[in-house]
């Protein structure tokens, strides 16, 4: 018990105490014209008190020998920083809270009433009753108890992730076959749209090509045949030249044949904008699915 005549100082020891006992701080706390305020203490501690608090400062790291008193040192600066430290080893104003509640009971100083609080109350009624083994025992249950309901719910987000996962693959396989690709079909349209949209010009150019091989007077091929006729008479005359009728007639065979196909082509007929459109919308629809599903239809398909 402390006591002291009203003005003695008493004040100023609680706080003091207070303070190392982890209470916050204010600036006005230090004396005016100084830059800093240092609040030391030392606690011997015995019994369960000496157990716990030992057992508190193991889990954040700080040693401490139980033949040895627990010394806080508690630095108030003026910027506003704050520095703890427990025998020693630098640490958080929280955890000195945490070790400050298990040594002393400031009566008047509500923060520090350890019958105050509920954790405190427990474990004063658990000493009473002889319920610690109990007590531990039921704390283990718990703690496997929310085990086990964290690897439920992983198993359930698990579950729920999978599902998602399977429909986005329905989705797909579903999308893709849908589309019906074929490999090389890109290609192809890619192709067939280029002689499409250059209907015209390609028409035109087929038709001087037509003209120059077969349909004017002045075709190649009409000049053929009459270098044919006149090799005809001359080999009649000179079989030297028999060779070079040769060429020419196999010439002018493989140039009918060219003339056939070009005229072929040049009146197939007109360009059909339905069909380039269809063609359009079809390539569109290769292209989003490369852009999602692979560079190539053979790796979409795949």
């Amino acid at each position: 018990m402390f006591t002291g005549e009203t003005g003695a100082g008493k004040s100023i020891i609680v706080d003091a105490l207070n303070l190392a006992l982890g209470e916050r701080a204010s600036v006005d706390q230090i004396r005016t014209g100084c830059q800093e305020a240092v609040v030391e203490a030392s606690f011997e501690l015995n019994g369960r008190v000496a157990g716990d608090v030992t057992a508190l400062l193991a889990e954040q790291g700080i040693g401490k020998d139980p033949d040895e008193d627990l010394m806080i040192r508690r630095v108030l600066s003026a910027s506003g920083k704050n520095k703890v430290y427990i025998n020693g080893s630098q640490t958080t104003l929280a955890a000195l809270a945490v070790v400050g509640a298990h040594l002393a009971d400031i009566h008047g100083q509500h923060e520090h009433q350890s019958l105050l609080l509920p954790e405190r109350q427990r474990e004063m009624l658990d000493a009473f009753g002889g319920f610690g083994a109990l007590r531990d025992e039921a704390a283990a249950a718990y703690r496997r108890l929310l085990d086990i309901r964290k690897e439920l719910a992983e198993l359930e987000a698990g579950e729920r992730d999978r599902a998602h996962r399977e429909d986005l693959l329905r989705y797909q396989k579903n999308e893709i076959g849908a589309a019906g690709l074929k490999p090389g079909e890109d290609e192809e349209l890619a192709n067939a749209q280029k002689v499409m949209a250059n209907a015209e010009k390609l028409r035109i150019l087929s038709g001087t090509v037509d003209e120059a091989l077969y349909s004017s007077d002045g075709s190649a091929l009409a000049d053929l045949k009459k270098a044919v006729n006149g090799l005809k008479e001359l080999v009649e005359i000179d079989g030297s030249l028999a060779g070079a009728l040769e060429l020419c007639e196999s010439g002018r065979a493989q140039i009918e044949e060219a003339a056939r196909e070009v005229a072929a082509y040049h009146n197939r007929g007109e360009s059909d904008p339905g069909r380039l459109e269809q063609i359009g919308d079809r390539l569109d629809l290769i292209r989003k699915l490369k852009k999602k599903y692979g560079n190539t239809i053979e790796v979409i398909i795949t």
